[in-house]
């Protein structure tokens, strides 16, 4: 029934609408003027001006209403200049074309006692800009944009943290900024989303990371009229394609329903609310791919998901200088059958419960119109809640052949959190300085882990498993619970200096701070410098680097303090009896306990980062940016055994523990990479950005869970690093075209993946079945590589009404070539499944969805 509806949702897009011939008496160009940090300017003054041979034709003046909009209508077709003045506030003027239907712009104004620069990255007459923050290498999409691209269920950041360079990624991965403060949630639902942007400022000392590890996000803030988004989404497995692993098309079917009101309280418009929920329903199937004694299982297995959140916003403008804002957020869902799919078979599921909440303060004060300062704090709490659906049956494991048994998960972890963020801001006549505190994270956990109290026994190959010899069980008991604090600390300095109208020098310093981290030297310098070159200011030369700290994850410290051998003890047992464990007479309470621990050593790992670039508009509307790269990393974190059995009796040498995995700070990284962007603007109707990137990464680590195959010899870890990829090409698109239609297009390619070559042995007896053939280093071996191409064409329905609500259909298209692109290929040489790839990504999707918007 749904592939009808989707051609008709096809055709009702194509079709040709009444009243689609443009009426050029009726072009308006409308816009809002908003401050630095998003909030809307009312009193601007706004002239839009045409002229032609120095010779002013026409001019139009408004003024920025409350909500900080403009609008001038019955404007002819042509182009136009905006002049934007604001006291307090550096004018702007921007270039804008009229044509085929209402252009609508967004000014950001800058703080005034610097020098006005015109800035034109999206295209027109001016020269490119020397702000560190508009360095061509960075990705800025705002609502509109972000509507016209193919994002899978409206999940933004999953669909833009592509965009990021694993070399840049430390060990806690993305780093999130919603609304100046980092946090690990977005907090809104994703038609609340104002602004996403990323590598923004790259070298900023305000932020932990660099630009290419941050995905920063700007909410909505909220306006004085009623307004209101609602989206309505539908994927179903009659309409999409059957994974190349599938015996027959999973049945999955997504229901989506979010939408976002804003509107002013009281007559006055100082008091203003936005509200935001979503309901998520997706019936979702696993697909299972493994092997037992029985032969090949091939299946699809059911796991389906429920998630509501919803959102409340409440801004207060206190006179001209204070706005207060207060947000409350809280999620909760479900998930059942999780864990499911690939080697792992049903009865290996288990099933999720997690319930969030936070409440959001922020202060902004505008002391003066040169100064401004702003306070966020956050309370967060969250609950999460891990049940296997065959509590009592043993796991079994089988290497790269199949899963079987219980989970052995029962978890439960509470987190009660809290985070300040507070900066000052001052422009002078040749500076723009910036400083703060930052508490990212002053976090209390609650754990109660009873993970593995069954036990979980672990087979070289599918013989072993015929004949009955594991080569590990692994069984967990004692005191389960516990309870600890994290705490991060930061401050930081930023001056941009304007050293001369075409230069730009940017200095900072930041100083970190880890709880657990026994390392108060943590001091990191940053620098840039923009040099805008040629009588034309076409050409722009960037250079910049920095020091760049790493943090600790909160699980590795819960690991140390949990696994310590005295409350939980965690039991390894080398080539145990099965089903039934033989220990010689004593208990698993006498059997010594694995431990995790931090090395006495430990520092905190940092990075260091280079760049140089050169950026150049090539024509009006188009240009390119060519940059080097290199990443350094000293001290990397990784993870070893440090009481590994030695030859040739293989004994531990200390026998009251087993497993010792030490967390040091030893690992090396070095990143090097060549960076081709292109972006390019048409007018308001076509507008892309091209990324092509060459790179070479090689490091020493596994991270801080995974242990090296020999502990004693870490010769042959110095390899291709797990992100390493020497290709990848980034692209995406919109062009608007006629009949209210509009195309927008994500294309993604990279070559394959670096894994490892393994014998799936033990024989060292260490308890990992890990070791590679003699002289073979890690990740010696390459997958294939993917290429996914997606597209969106939706068509909006509005009536010629000003102020009239719209209707927007949408039909997104996932991988639309259908390519096979092979996810995990097998490297371990006693699988039945060596050397063959044994999963895949999505084959082609469709999804169709509805906007109505007031």
């Amino acid at each position: 029934m749904l592939l009808p509806l989707a051609l008709l949702s096809v055709a009702a897009i194509l079709s040709p609408a009444q009243g689609d011939q443009p009426n050029f008496s009726r072009h308006q160009v409308t816009g809002v003027v908003r401050d630095p940090t998003g909030l809307l300017v009312p009193g601007a003054k706004v002239t839009l001006t045409r002229s032609k041979e120095g010779r002013v034709e026409l001019r139009k003046r408004a003024t920025s209403d409350r909500k900080g909009s403009f609008r001038f209508r019955k404007v002819p077709e042509g182009k136009y200049f905006l002049e934007i003045l604001r006291e307090g506030f550096v004018p702007v003027r921007r270039d804008v074309v009229v044509r085929d239907g209402p252009a609508a712009v967004e000014i950001r104004l800058k703080l005034a006692g610097v020098r006005s620069e015109v800035t034109l990255i999206a295209g027109g007459e001016g020269r490119l800009s020397t702000d560190p923050a508009e360095n061509l290498d960075a990705i800025r999409l705002d609502a509109d944009m972000l509507e016209s691209l193919p994002v899978m269920d409206q999940d933004v950041v999953a669909a833009l943290a592509d965009f990021l360079d694993g070399g840049a990624m430390g060990s806690e991965g993305v780093t999130l900024i919603v609304d100046g403060m980092e946090t690990d949630g977005v907090g809104v639902t994703p038609s609340a989303i104002a602004e996403v942007r990323i590598n923004k400022n790259p070298y900023s000392a305000e932020y932990s990371g660099p630009g290419s590890r941050r995905v920063e996000i700007i909410t909505k803030q909220g306006a004085s009229d009623f307004h209101g988004t609602f989206n309505f989404l539908l994927r179903d497995f009659r309409m999409d394609a059957r994974n190349a692993f599938a015996a027959e098309r999973p049945k999955r079917q997504r229901r989506r329903l979010e939408g976002h009101l804003t509107g002013g309280l009281g007559r006055s418009g100082k008091t203003t609310f936005l509200l935001s929920a979503e309901r998520d329903e997706a019936d979702r199937e696993s697909v299972v791919f493994a092997r037992t004694l029985d032969g090949l299982v091939q299946g699809n297995f059911p796991n389906p998901e429920r998630e509501t959140e919803f959102s409340a916003r409440l801004n207060r403008y206190q006179g001209d200088k204070h706005v207060f804002s207060l947000r409350y957020w809280t999620e909760k869902g479900f998930r059942t059958g999780s864990g499911v799919g690939g080697f792992s078979l049903p009865e290996a599921g288990y099933d999720q419960r997690d319930r969030r909440r936070q409440i959001n303060f922020n202060h902004k004060w505008f002391q003066s119109p040169v100064w401004f300062t702003e306070l966020s704090v956050r309370l967060r709490q969250s609950y999460d809640r891990t049940r296997s659906t065959q509590a009592q049956d043993r796991r079994i494991l089988v290497l790269d052949a199949f899963t079987s048994g219980g989970a052995q998960r029962n978890d439960q972890r509470d987190r009660t959190g809290f985070g300040v963020t507070f900066i000052t801001s001052w422009r002078g006549s040749s500076h723009f300085l910036r400083a703060g505190f930052q508490i990212p994270h002053l976090t209390r956990y609650a754990v109660d882990d009873r993970d593995n109290f069954g036990g979980s026994f672990a087979f070289a190959s599918l013989a072993d498993f015929e004949a009955g010899t594991p080569f590990s069980l692994t069984v967990q008991q004692g005191e389960s619970r516990l309870r600890y604090w994290t705490r991060t600390l930061s401050f930081f300095v930023q001056d941009n200096i304007k050293l001369h109208p075409n230069i730009t020098l940017g200095l900072g310093v930041r100083y970190d701070r880890q709880k657990f981290l026994a390392d108060p030297n943590n001091l990191a310098p940053r620098a840039s410098l923009a040099w805008r070159i040629g009588s034309k200011g076409r050409t722009v030369i960037r250079t910049g680097g920095g020091v760049f700290y790493d943090r600790m994850s909160s699980s590795a410290i819960g690991d140390t303090l949990r696994l310590d051998g005295m409350k939980l003890r965690r039991i390894v047992i080398a080539n145990p009896t099965y089903p039934d464990p033989d220990l010689g007479g004593t208990g698993v309470s006498e059997v010594p306990p694995s431990v995790v621990r931090f090395a006495p050593n430990l520092r905190t790992p940092y990075s260091t980062h280079f760049s140089f670039g050169v950026e150049q508009k090539l024509v009006k509307s188009l240009m390119v940016s060519v940059s080097y790269v290199r990443v350094r990393g000293t001290k990397v974190f990784r993870a070893f055994d440090r009481n590994a059995p030695l030859g040739p009796d293989y004994l531990r040498p200390d026998p009251t523990l087993g497993f010792v995995r030490e967390i040091g700070s030893t690992g090396t990284l070095k990143s090097n990479s060549f960076r081709l962007s292109l972006r390019a603007r048409i007018g308001g109707r076509f507008q892309a950005r091209f990324s092509y990137r060459l790179a070479k990464a090689l490091n020493d680590t596994r991270g801080l869970n995974t242990l090296p195959p020999n502990s004693l010899d870490l010769a042959n870890e110095w390899a291709r690093a797990n992100f390493d990829r020497r290709h990848r090409l980034r692209f995406y698109g919109s062009m608007k075209l006629p009949s209210s239609l509009r195309l927008g297009t994500i294309l993604r390619a990279q070559s394959g993946a670096p894994y490892n070559l393994t014998t799936g042995l033990d024989a060292n007896r260490d308890g990992l079945a890990s070791e590679q053939p003699d002289g073979v280093p890690r990740n010696a071996l390459e997958g294939p590589g993917d290429i996914t191409f997606d597209l969106r064409l939706s068509r909006t329905f509005k009536s010629r009404k000003e102020g009239s609500p719209s209707l927007r259909l949408s039909l997104d298209a996932f991988n639309i070539l259908n390519r096979v692109n092979f996810g995990r290929i097998v490297g371990n040489e006693s699988s039945p499944f060596f050397g063959q790839p044994v999963s895949a990504r999505s084959a082609r999707r469709l999804q169709v969805s509805l906007r109505f918007g007031f």
